[in-house]
């Protein structure tokens, strides 16, 4: 990866990663950076202030895209290889892999999402997780405070990505 300055038109540096990055994400106050690599198995952490490669993360079989929220705490990723998507705390660097709720204790890592599950989106209040699945033509539904896989609905072949709309 090459970090470029564009206000003085040079190369600053090339950054060696693990894999072909699928997705970036980018920390709200631009001091990290979220690179999702297939076939690292995993996440890249970049400290854009200083360019340095920093901690990894082994997410899964073929960590695809991925979402982070509004506060930067949570990212999902998703995982076309194994049809999940992965809960990740980013704060802490690891994966959610107890229940966020005591009463379904079965609930929890990994999440069901389709086969090859590829874009996601949260609803505008963070509520709910939307997933769109390429091999099996649906939509899932997540509750981000339990984790659990609410509904899938039929939305057509292949599809590739999503937008969400207040009503």
């Amino acid at each position: 990866m090459s970090v470029v300055d564009l206000r003085r038109g040079v190369l600053v540096t090339n950054l060696e990663l693990a894999g072909k990055p699928t997705d970036m994400l980018l920390k709200p106050d631009g001091g990290e950076l979220y690179v999702i690599s297939p076939e690292a198995h995993g996440l890249q952490v970049i400290n854009t202030w200083t360019h340095e490669v920093g901690d990894y993360m082994v997410l899964g079989a073929a960590p695809t895209r991925g979402v982070l929220s509004n506060d930067a705490g949570l990212m999902y990723v998703s995982d076309t290889a194994a049809g999940r998507v992965t809960p990740v705390d980013i704060l802490n660097r690891r994966i959610i892999r107890e229940a966020l709720s005591e009463k379904h204790p079965e609930k929890g890592f990994p999440i069901p999402a389709g086969d090859s599950p590829v874009a996601l989106r949260f609803d505008p209040a963070e509520n709910l997780l939307l997933v769109v699945s390429q091999g099996s033509g649906d939509l899932a539904v997540i509750r981000v405070r339990t984790n659990f896989l609410l509904t899938m609905i039929p939305v057509g072949e292949h599809p590739q990505e999503l937008a969400v709309k207040l009503f």
